[in-house]
C-alpha cells in the first residue's frame, strides 16, 4: 500500500510540474474543464427546466419517463437504454425521432449544455451523441433507425467511486440561491456520500474472497474518508447557496471475484486516479482559501484511495483468469477512452467564471497534460491478460 502510494504521488508530482508550466493552470471563462459546467437557472439546481421526471428501479433497471417532442410523424417520447458493459457514469438515452427541433449540437457530436436538460435524466455534466449517431468527424446524425442515442454523464471527476447500484435523480436543491458553485459542491457531496457504500461493498466483497487484511483495513479507512468528504463538501454547499440529496444505492448482489477486480480497475485505478490527481491540480488553483484547504484534504485522501485500487488489482490480478484480465484490461482501455473525449470536448463547455475561480478547475490544456503522464506512467501498468 505505502509503496503504490509513493509510486502514485512521485507521478502525480511530475504531472503537476508539467501542468504549473502550461501557460495557464485555472481554468478561464472562455477555456474548457474538466467537471460539471453550469446550467442550473432559478428553481432546482441541478434541474435546468427539463420536462424529464425523475427516474425510479423497476426489476433492476431504470425507467425514464423523458421528454416529449412532436415530428412529422407524431409524439415521441425519449427513454433509458441499457449499456453492455454497464456503465455507472452515465445515463443512455434514445431519441426515437432524432434530435428535437431547437436544439442545436455542438462540436465532437456534444449538445448545448443546456440542451442536455431537455434530453438527460435529472443528473448530468454533459450530453452527446454515441456509436452511429456521431459520425467520425463529429456530427451527430440519425442512425439506420431514424434516431440519436446520447450519453448522459451523470459522474464528477475527482470525487471518489460511483457504486453500481446508484439511483440516479437529482442530486442538489437551491437553499438560498441556485449558485453554479453550490451546485457544484452539492453534486459532489452526493457522489461522496454514494462512495461510502462503494468502499463498504468492496471491504466486504474483498473479505468473502479472502484478501489480505491491510486491503479490508485500507477499504474501512477510505469508507470512512469519504464519509468526511460528503461532510466536508456538504458544509461547502451550503455556504455557496445549495444542499446535496442523500444517494440512493439499491442492494446488489455478492459478485465472484472478476466482477469485483473489474470494478476496482475502472473506478478506482482510472477513475478515482485521475480524479485525485485533478483534485490537487485544483486545490493549487482554487481562488477561495477555505476551498483550496478542502480540496487539499480531500486530494491527499483520494491519493491514498487510488493506492487501494491499485494494491487491489495486484492482488486480484493472479486471482483471476486470463479471460477475465482480458475483460479487465479493455474496460480500463474505454475507461481511459472516456476520459480522453470528456477532456477533448470540454472546449466546446464554457465553465461558470466564479465556478473555475472558486474551485481551480483545470483548463483543457491542463487536463491534457494530467491525463497523458498517467496513461505513459500509470495506466501503462495496468495488469493485462
Amino acid at each position: 500500500m505505502r509503496h503504490e502510494e509513493r509510486r502514485i504521488s512521485a507521478i502525480f508530482q511530475r504531472a503537476i510540474l508539467l501542468a504549473m508550466a502550461a501557460p495557464t493552470l485555472a481554468a478561464c471563462a472562455d477555456a474548457g474543464s474538466v467537471g460539471p459546467p453550469s446550467t442550473s437557472p432559478p428553481g432546482t439546481v441541478g434541474d435546468a427546466g427539463s420536462d424529464a421526471t425523475t427516474t425510479q428501479s423497476i426489476d433492476g433497471g431504470l425507467a425514464f419517463d423523458g421528454g416529449l417532442h412532436v415530428d412529422d410523424g407524431g409524439i415521441c417520447a425519449s427513454h433509458l437504454i441499457a449499456s453492455e458493459p454497464v456503465d455507472t457514469c452515465g445515463n443512455y438515452v434514445r431519441l426515437p425521432c432524432g434530435v428535437p427541433q431547437g436544439v442545436v449540437p455542438r462540436d465532437n457530436c456534444y449538445f448545448e449544455i443546456n440542451d442536455c436538460a431537455s434530453i438527460c435524466p435529472d443528473t448530468y455534466f454533459n450530453c452527446h451523441a454515441i456509436g452511429d449517431s456521431c459520425l467520425d468527424g463529429g456530427a451527430i446524425v440519425a442512425d439506420d433507425a431514424g434516431g440519436v442515442t446520447v450519453d448522459c454523464a451523470i459522474c464528477l471527476t475527482g470525487v471518489g467511486r460511483i457504486p453500481a447500484g446508484l439511483a440516479s435523480g437529482a442530486v442538489a436543491v437551491a437553499f438560498v440561491h441556485p449558485s453554479p458553485v453550490g451546485a457544484y459542491f452539492a453534486r459532489a457531496s452526493h457522489f461522496e456520500a454514494a462512495s461510502v457504500h462503494a468502499f463498504r461493498r468492496l471491504r466486504r466483497e474483498l473479505a468473502q474472497h479472502a484478501a489480505p487484511p491491510r486491503l479490508l483495513r485500507a477499504a474501512r479507512r477510505a469508507e470512512r474518508d469519504e464519509a468526511r468528504h460528503a461532510r466536508l463538501t456538504a458544509r461547502a454547499a451550503r455556504r455557496f447557496g445549495a444542499a446535496p440529496i442523500t444517494p440512493r444505492v439499491h442492494p446488489v448482489a455478492a459478485r465472484a471475484l472478476d466482477a469485483v477486480a473489474l470494478e476496482n480497475a475502472v473506478e478506482g485505478c482510472v477513475r478515482e486516479t485521475f480524479g485525485a490527481l485533478v483534485l490537487h491540480v485544483q486545490a493549487a488553483a482554487a481562488g477561495d482559501r477555505a476551498v483550496a484547504t478542502m480540496l487539499a484534504e480531500v486530494a491527499r485522501d483520494e491519493t491514498r484511495h487510488a493506492a487501494l485500487s491499485w494494491s487491489v488489482a495486484a492482488w486480484a490480478s493472479p486471482r483471476v483468469d486470463a479471460a477475465s484480465r482480458a475483460r479487465i484490461a479493455a474496460a480500463c482501455a474505454v475507461a481511459i477512452a472516456e476520459l480522453r473525449r470528456g477532456v477533448d470536448a470540454a472546449a466546446s463547455i464554457a465553465p461558470d467564471a466564479e465556478l473555475a475561480r472558486v474551485t481551480g478547475l483545470p483548463s483543457r490544456e491542463v487536463s491534457h497534460i494530467l491525463l497523458n503522464v498517467l496513461e505513459a506512467d500509470l495506466f501503462a501498468t495496468l495488469p493485462r491478460a
